[in-house]
Parts: structure tokens; C-alpha cells; sequence
């Protein structure tokens, strides 16, 4: 999944998902912990994530998407990272709610520690 420049594509301004946002989606924690060694890393960097079948748009943080999939040991290296813990996705989703939505416990726990 993660581009052969991880750095440079983690750090870039454009809405779609970055490394960072697919790997920790995807559990991929030893990417994640990777990616968020490079100094320019925007851990907060929403992507544009369209919902289907609806095709509404979230601006998700790989933190939102981390909490969504249930991703327990890479939400809490983007926690110890300083990821935002409440900010919101467009639609007012923060990654405690959906985390509960969701039925992660073991994110939601990370959450209110």
C-alpha cells in the first residue's frame, strides 16, 4: 500500500489519504511508527475519505480512520504522537465517537486514558 517516498507523500497537501492514513487504517503499525519518525509528518492531516454508498465526503485523520477499524496499537502511537484527539471530522465525528459507533473498546479505553 505505502508509496516507495513515505515522507514526502505523508507530509503532502492534497486531500486524498496519505501512507500514514492507509497504514494505520490498515493496522500496519510498524509503518505507522515509520512514518511518524520523519519530522515533517502531519499527524492531524485530514484526507477526504468518501463514505459509500451515500459518496459523502470526511475529512478523516488517520486517527479517525485508526479508531473506525479498530486499530488499538496504532491509535496509541498516534496518541503518543500528539494526534488530536478531538478533532472533528466535517461531520463532527471525533475519533472517541467513532471509536464507539464502531464498538472498538479497546480504542475508546486509549481514548480516555
Amino acid at each position: 500500500h505505502l508509496d516507495s517516498q513515505p515522507a514526502i507523500m505523508a507530509t503532502s497537501l492534497d486531500p486524498t489519504p496519505s501512507p500514514l492514513h492507509i497504514a494505520a487504517q490498515d493496522g500496519e503499525a510498524e509503518h505507522v511508527r515509520e512514518l511518524l519518525r520523519d519530522e515533517g509528518c502531519h499527524v492531524n492531516r485530514q484526507a477526504q475519505s468518501a463514505l459509500l454508498p451515500r459518496g459523502i465526503m470526511s475529512k478523516d485523520t488517520a486517527l479517525h480512520l485508526a479508531c473506525k477499524a479498530g486499530r488499538a496499537l496504532c491509535v496509541q502511537m498516534l496518541i503518543e504522537a500528539h494526534a488530536s484527539v478531538e478533532q472533528p471530522t466535517n461531520h463532527g465525528s471525533t475519533p472517541l465517537s467513532l471509536a464507539c459507533v464502531h464498538g472498538q473498546a479497546q480504542c475508546v479505553r486509549l481514548l480516555l486514558d
